[in-house]
């Protein structure tokens, strides 16, 4: 279970630092690039609700460890 904690952590704090890359990117797209910049908003999307995800499962298992002890 420490272990599915630990992964969940780490990926939540990788996706978490990808996500403010592309968010410093995004100012940079000029209008006329519309596809890019609906790409990237729904990129940014799909790693915001994959983030959740792992937010909620390292509480769900931090919870189970103390729980468990």
């Amino acid at each position: 279970m420490e272990d599915m904690l630990e992964i969940s952590m780490d990926l939540f704090l990788k996706i978490t630092v990808v996500q403010g890359l592309l968010m410093l990117i995004y100012p940079f797209i000029n209008k006329h690039e519309k596809k890019r910049a609906y790409i990237l908003l729904r990129g940014l999307k799909f790693l915001a609700i994959i983030n959740i995800l792992l937010f909620v499962t390292a509480f769900f298992c931090s919870a189970l460890i103390a729980l468990t002890g």
